[in-house]
């Protein structure tokens, strides 16, 4: 599906039952809202399921970079709008997590609770000089050589050696993102400035972290869930930073007991 939001055409899909709670799930750079599709058979039995592609990824409007984390966050609410949807759980993984404590932060009344998946708050020196390699690299030389190293990270050495089927399928995704889609998502990552302000997050969060994920380590995470009062941390042991894909049985049944648990949202 395609609607007008916020200036762009943002392609998404809506499954699961119409009379469930929204869920609303958040993709990471250079993939698109497939990146759920090992969740979202047992995501429908329970939630009308909302998975919209970022500006300038999947199927949704490419516009020229620099994109800003607020700007993909207005994006989003923009698009609830469009469909009616006053509140929603958010789920999210790497950039997608980042857009969804974003919209706890800035669009508060729009949000029942979050899952943070696999991302940092912070944007150190190191970070954002590795961002600007990453985007030289594409611009020398296409999407090619920095989507290789990206799996390296995306997926521990033993799940690529086991599943290499599902790893080329996620490289060949990747390897479809628009060029400027790519750069605008990195130059909005680079920009991050949020972990001052963690601790205004006042709906239930689920903070989620592979064991190997040298992206978002697990210390890294730890310490941004230690900033939201009563939030909790699950890390799953030895996967690496797409762990929706990785270890979709133990990210999906962590993620249903936050969700389905009975706590009190704002």
């Amino acid at each position: 599906m395609q609607d007008r939001a916020n200036g762009i055409d943002i392609h998404y899909e809506i499954s699961g039952r119409d009379d469930a709670p929204p869920l609303l799930c958040l993709h990471s750079l250079a993939t698109d809202g497939r990146i759920w599709d090992r969740q979202i058979a047992t995501l429908d039995d329970r939630f009308r399921v909302i998975r919209p592609d970022f500006r300038g990824h999947g199927s949704t409007q490419a516009t020229a970079p620099p994109y800003s984390i607020g700007m993909l966050v207005e994006d989003t609410v923009v698009l609830l709008d469009v469909l009616g949807i006053e509140r929603v759980s958010v789920m999210g993984v790497s950039l997608g997590a980042i857009v969804a404590i974003g919209m706890a932060l800035d669009a508060a009344e729009r949000v029942d609770r979050i899952v943070i998946a696999d991302c940092r708050a912070d944007a150190p020196d190191a970070y954002v000089a590795m961002w600007d390699t990453s985007i030289a690299t594409v611009l020398a030389h296409g999407l090619a050589p920095v989507i290789e190293s990206s799996v390296a990270r995306w997926f521990s050495p033993a799940f690529r050696d086991a599943q290499p089927e599902l790893v080329d399928e996620v490289r060949r995704r990747a390897l479809r993102t628009p060029v400027d889609g790519f750069i605008g998502g990195a130059r909005a990552v680079q920009g991050l400035g949020y972990l001052p302000r963690l601790g205004e997050i006042a709906v239930p969060a689920l903070f989620l972290v592979g064991g190997a994920d040298p992206a978002a380590p697990p210390a890294v995470m730890r310490h941004m869930s230690e900033q939201v009062t009563g939030s909790l941390f699950v890390e799953l042991d030895g996967i690496g930073h797409l762990t929706p894909y990785e270890a979709s049985d133990g990210f999906t049944d962590a993620v249903l007991a936050f969700l389905q648990a009975d706590v009190r949202s704002s």
